[in-house]
């Protein structure tokens, strides 16, 4: 612009003004929207600044779009101030690309569906900045959302681009949007426990939940769940409330480290993948001997069925199912009344009591 304020000062030849004078408007017209570029930076870092201090990750998504589409029209309206300018017409321009018109509008296709891919997760966010993905078999972490693709930073480090038109079709996973995090593991213990000992434990890993920070407080359940080959075994299904992976792994450590005490203090030992083989000396077989042991007397075989009876019987005798039916199991809170009144109405789990006993 001081060039072409000076330029008539300088006295130089029409033939030479020819050439100058145009050169310098169209510069000048650059300069423009260059700064033009140059000052949506400049705001654009400042809000992106200022979305970065705020715990919603909406705007960490639309600040950056909007920047770049500022871009796009100040482009778009430098072009056409500098046709203007040099007295270019546009619209006999647009009419001579009539006949390429449908090759253009074929090969913009991928770029309009682009956009509005873009407009579409703007509207739907199916995910925000961060948030930890699977589009299709890319999965990953967001880091930035453009006009033409979305950015995966996957957990190899690589950066995967992904055309926002995909984005319409595809179904995308959000693990970065989970309340809860699942845990499901079985804690094998020694067949040799005895029965109260497993109820202690159980009870003491219940407590835990109860107690630890980020774990899910209104449904877990640990029972004694199977006879194992080498032990029985305890289920633990719970959710840790954890906004990340790494929170939920420091959570799961400490709850895994006060388990492994808790065992320690109900006198609880865990159990190992065991073989036990068994030497006996031959004897000569005798098929009349074999064929009288796998035939026991009727007597014997009716007493045998007499006697487990009579056993189950003795075990659940005191039982209060004897006499009101548990009903159906409702988990309602952590509390859990340890005196045993009110069967079946407790806030939480209600373990078995002598007998078997299970509200």
């Amino acid at each position: 612009m001081t060039w072409l304020a000076l330029l008539p000062l300088l006295g130089l030849p029409s033939a030479a003004l020819v050439v100058i004078g145009p050169a310098l408007r169209l510069y000048a017209m650059l300069s423009v929207v260059w700064s033009g570029f140059r000052l949506i930076d400049v705001v654009g870092e400042f809000f992106e600044n200022q979305a970065s201090a705020t715990e919603t990750k909406f705007d960490d998504l639309v600040v950056p779009l909007i920047r770049k589409t500022l871009k796009v029209l100040v482009g778009i309206f430098g072009i056409i101030y500098i046709a203007s300018s040099f007295d270019l017409e546009i619209a006999p321009l647009l009419t001579g690309l009539g006949i390429g018109g449908v090759g253009f509008a074929f090969a913009a296709k991928d770029t309009l569906e682009n956009f509005f891919g873009s407009i579409t997760v703007i509207l739907d966010r199916p995910f925000q900045v961060g948030d930890w993905v699977t589009i299709g078999d890319v999965e990953g972490t967001v880091e930035e959302l453009g006009l033409r693709s979305v950015r995966v930073r996957t957990f190899y480090n690589s950066l995967v681009t992904i055309p926002t038109a995909n984005l319409v079709r595809a179904a995308v996973d959000n693990y970065g949007r989970r309340k809860y995090r699942r845990w499901n593991t079985h804690l094998a213990i020694l067949y040799e426990t005895p029965p109260e000992t497993v109820e202690a434990f159980c009870e003491g890993v219940r407590q835990l939940i109860r107690e630890h920070p980020y774990t899910r407080k209104d449904y877990y359940q640990v029972w004694l769940h199977r006879f194992g080959p080498s032990s029985i075994d305890v289920l633990v299904y719970m959710f840790f409330e954890a906004p990340d992976w790494t929170t939920e792994l420091r959570e799961r450590h400490r709850l895994m480290l006060d388990i492994m005490r808790v065992a320690r203090t109900v006198g609880v030992e865990f159990a190992y993948p065991t073989t036990t083989t068994y030497l006996q000396r031959g004897t000569p077989y005798d098929a009349e001997e074999a064929a009288r042991e796998q035939r026991p007397p009727a007597a014997a075989e009716l007493r045998a069925r007499r006697d487990g009876r009579d056993a189950a019987r003795t075990v659940t005798a005191d039982a209060r199912w004897r006499t009101k039916r548990p009903e159906a199991y409702r988990f309602t809170g952590a509390g859990d009344p340890l005196d045993g009144e009110h069967e079946g109405e407790g806030e939480s789990q209600v373990e078995s009591r002598v007998g078997g006993d299970a509200g």
